[in-house]
């Protein structure tokens, strides 16, 4: 067995800083659609930085999953809500667009779920390989926030998930020591 020393202070800080900038950049007027998607980039470097350099693959292919699943129900939640109001400016609503909106919005929870569960599973093995539980943590508030978004309570137990990530990122070593076989 070799134990290594590996520096991940660049990914700690890339981390979270993209994590806050998911969270903050939304508020941001003219930055608002650049500044979460810059936020994500630099939370997909920082988790493929860990992914390397623990050898885990898993750290950054499942959040990978997890990022395009909820991209995609973004993308069906603002279909369903243009799509509803290109039909209120119309005809108006009528039971056939209410029901469209209905599926597209249990479309867009079901496959947002699906994306926090890739989430949770990406950041349970980065609390493994790392030792910071706080990510543990993160994962399952979010996965648990993402199961009551249809109550929309969740909405805020996810933002209480991403603080727990923000917090998680910067919990981080500078280095590691990594045992290889």
């Amino acid at each position: 067995m070799v134990n290594r020393i590996v520096e991940i202070r660049s990914a700690k800080l890339m981390g979270g800083i993209g994590a806050i900038l998911e969270i903050v950049g939304g508020f941001i007027p003219y930055l608002d659609r650049v500044l979460p998607f810059a936020g994500l980039i630099l939370v997909l470097i920082a988790l493929k930085k860990l992914s390397d350099a623990t050898n885990t693959a898993s750290i950054f292919k499942d959040f990978l999953v997890s990022a395009i699943f909820m991209a995609i129900g973004n993308v069906l939640l603002l279909l369903a809500g243009a799509a509803n109001l290109a039909a209120l400016f119309q005809k108006g609503l009528n039971l056939f667009h209410l029901g469209a909106l209905f599926i597209a919005l249990i479309l867009a929870w079901v496959v947002t779920i699906i994306g926090a569960y890739f989430l949770k599973l990406s950041f349970n093995s980065l609390a493994g390989e790392t030792g910071v539980d706080l990510f543990e943590t993160a994962g399952n508030i979010i996965f648990i926030g993402a199961l009551l978004a249809i109550i929309f309570v969740g909405v805020l137990v996810v933002l209480v998930g991403r603080i727990v990530e923000i917090i998680a990122f910067f919990a981080l070593p500078d280095t590691l020591e990594i045992t290889e076989t």
